[in-house]
């Protein structure tokens, strides 16, 4: 009985410990702050945790455990252009990215990592590839980025058969594909698109932005992503006349700003605790035709 008794308090004690747990990361993940439509109660889900209006405030519950208070900002609902249209990026780097790093070269010696940011060569900003060969001298200092770190390197050239310095770095200084324009807003011709990051494919970095724009694209194939493989459009970048102006490349997507606006009713947007589970549509062009709806399930 005494043993029982001691195996029940050691269940009792995890659970609270778990519950314990789970709460204390509840309470640091969820936003202390959400938006709501002026003169509407805030409600609804975030994280698996419910929003309830309650004795005039907002607070996070986890089932009927409460979590913490949020704090509710008043906002005028937004509208935007939902496009689901294809689009080409060409994207020029701040600075070249290292792509590969020849064994037992200048480079390799002097600590280069593929996936390096040059961005300055004895003073000189590099801004293509061609600027790294006309800045080398016989002892340079090569200025790069690694991650949020700036590091200066000294380098020692050597000279190749037709007379140039070389470091034995494979750089890379611009990237190109397509992408589907996710939304723009009407008000201030603003887009996103891609949902992801611009990256180098080598490396697998996401090139940091200098200059870039998008421009028209036509799809001519898909390949259906599976479970541990993204999908894939196949097209064709249109690069007769520029469509936006690339302003940022990040984790979620490029942004930046549209020439003109697409000829679609702008909709209400949805506050993310009002985003839930179920049946949905998005819009997307998978052939040389306008975009239509497909179903999803969320």
């Amino acid at each position: 009985m005494e043993k029982m008794s001691r195996t029940v308090s050691s269940l009792l004690c995890t659970l609270i410990a778990a519950t314990a747990v789970v709460i204390g990361w509840y309470y640091a993940a969820l936003p202390a702050s959400v938006c709501a439509e002026r003169g509407s109660p805030c409600k609804g889900t975030l994280s698996a945790a419910s929003l309830r209006h309650e004795g005039g405030e907002c607070r996070y519950y986890l089932g009927a455990i409460p979590i913490k208070s949020a704090h509710v900002t008043p906002t005028e609902r937004p509208e935007l252009i939902p496009c689901g249209t294809p689009f080409g990026i060409r994207l020029r780097s701040d600075g070249v990215m290292v792509v590969s790093v020849t064994k037992n070269s200048p480079a390799e010696h002097a600590g280069i990592k593929s996936g390096d940011v040059i961005t300055e060569v004895n003073g000189t900003q590099i801004l293509t590839n061609s600027d790294i060969s006309g800045a080398l001298d016989e002892h340079s200092t090569v200025l790069l980025t690694r991650g949020d770190s700036s590091l200066a390197l000294s380098v020692q050239p050597y000279s190749d058969p037709d007379g140039g310095l070389k470091i034995g770095a494979w750089v890379r200084d611009s990237a190109a594909g397509i992408g589907t324009l996710t939304f723009c807003d009407p008000k201030t011709r603003s887009f996103g698109g891609l949902g992801h990051a611009v990256n180098e494919e080598t490396t697998g970095e996401r090139v940091p932005l200098s200059s870039g724009e998008i421009t028209d694209a036509e799809i001519f194939d898909i390949v259906k992503g599976e479970q541990g493989a993204a999908g894939e459009l196949c097209g064709v970048i249109l690069p007769d006349e520029t469509a936006g102006i690339l302003a940022a490349n990040t984790a979620v997507g490029v942004f930046g700003e549209l020439c003109e606006l697409p000829c679609r009713e702008p909709m209400p947007m949805a506050f993310r605790q009002e985003v839930c589970c179920g049946a949905a549509t998005i819009l997307t062009t998978i052939d040389g035709g306008a975009p239509r709806e497909y179903s999803i399930e969320i």
